[in-house]
């Protein structure tokens, strides 16, 4: 199969900005010698900054090294790879899934080398939103394919949120991401007078909602907790920035000068505090509606200009138990595998309830903060119509 002309290079791109001990990806499978926690380094373990075609590349360069003729190695991919309505993401994975197919047949070191550099082109392009497959065209892919197998690339806890129809959450940096900014809290309950931002993330395909929350100086032991919840299930999933390979005992990464990758990150699965002793209600987030950045995205006043399917609220859950008067007879359901963690029900806290009220562990923070907020949490000054505002 022949690879990009060079009028289609992505090596014309403009070059990334390097930092420290990095290099720009050259396009060449060979430059990469190792792979490890989301990252590729070369010979002289300087890490690869890539770019969604910079990794195109790579794979149009495995391909010429193999000599690989598609047809020769699967007809049911060369025959989907001639369709003209293919997405970048389809093609992408479609060639990688023949690659891999084409190396199973070799048993010497070198193929085992190229295999392994294409499973992590493979895994790298979950960073890119235009390499990413919807959870439907990956079904379907694999049930053309068959023993192709083109994987899901995350962690466990991560392919049980994405079936739940969450948004699973891009890897964090408080730049060159996804994520966007929205601001510091005014209103810090947990650690009044601390810094702590705000940043969103929406994934066009999902209704819901991620929503990180960087606190502190953002060096070692600042922590960055980031809850993502589907609209339509009511599921929720929650990560810390802590390391799965620390264990229970882990500390928090920090968050500044560094990209977080979510695949690195303890979940609901693992972290030892239960994020449901405070997150309960109709909804996941405990919000303080008169805060002026939390009430961006109660009422949908953003940055950034496409909020598409933005909403911090539950439309559809399989609980249906929130009290008369709280805002929804919805509520969040937890995705976790650890005994305890339930969304308990509490009563609406005032006449202006955005959300069911707050429990007793977020009431006491309320009622210790100085000075203290005017209006208890998940309550908004001028009525009820001062909390949500969105199209769904």
């Amino acid at each position: 199969m022949a690879a990009c002309t060079p009028q289609d290079s992505p090596l014309a791109e403009t070059p990334p900005r390097l930092k420290g001990n990095q290099v720009a990806a050259t396009g060449r499978a060979d430059q990469i010698a190792l792979g490890g926690h989301g990252e590729f380094f070369d010979a002289d373990m300087r890490r690869i900054v890539l770019t969604e075609n910079a990794l195109i590349a790579m794979q149009d360069d495995l391909m010429q090294r193999l000599d690989m003729p598609v047809a020769a190695v699967d007809p049911r991919i060369a025959k989907l790879l001639a369709s003209q309505r293919l997405s970048a993401a389809e093609r992408y994975w479609l060639r990688g899934a023949a690659i891999r197919s084409h190396l199973a047949k070799r048993d010497d070191k070198d193929g085992q080398r190229l295999a392994l550099i294409n499973d992590l082109l493979l895994q790298r392009s979950g960073r890119f939103r235009g390499l990413l497959l919807s959870d439907a065209r990956l079904a379907r892919l694999r049930e053309l394919l068959g023993l192709a197998e083109v994987p899901f690339i995350g962690t466990n806890y991560m392919l049980r949120c994405h079936s739940a129809d969450v948004p699973i959450p891009p890897d964090f940096a408080t730049g060159g991401t996804d994520w966007k900014n929205q601001g510091a809290l005014v209103t810090n309950l947990v650690s009044p007078g601390e810094y702590a931002g705000v940043y969103t993330f929406h994934d066009p395909q999902k209704r819901g909602a991620c929503v990180a929350l960087p606190r502190g100086s953002g060096a070692p032991g600042s922590l960055m907790g980031i809850i993502c919840q589907s609209a339509t299930t009511g599921a929720a999933c929650f990560w810390d920035n802590k390391l799965r390979s620390a264990g229970p005992g882990a500390t928090a990464i920090g968050w500044a000068n560094m990209t977080v990758r979510i695949c690195d990150l303890q979940d609901g699965d693992s972290l030892r505090e239960n994020c449901t002793g405070c997150h309960t209600g109709n909804n996941v987030y405990l919000v303080m509606p008169d805060d002026p950045t939390w009430a961006k995205l109660l009422r949908r006043n953003m940055v950034g200009t496409d909020h598409g399917n933005f909403t911090l609220r539950v439309k559809g859950s399989t609980d249906a138990s929130s009290p008369a008067g709280s805002g929804s007879t919805f509520r969040y359901v937890p995705i976790s595998s650890q005994a305890g963690w339930t969304n308990t029900v509490n009563q609406p806290g005032c006449a202006n309830g955005c959300h069911e009220g707050a429990n007793p562990n977020v009431s006491a923070y309320w009622d210790s903060a100085s000075p203290r907020p005017s209006m208890p949490p998940a309550c908004a000054s001028g009525g009820v119509n001062n909390c949500y505002v969105d199209p769904f």
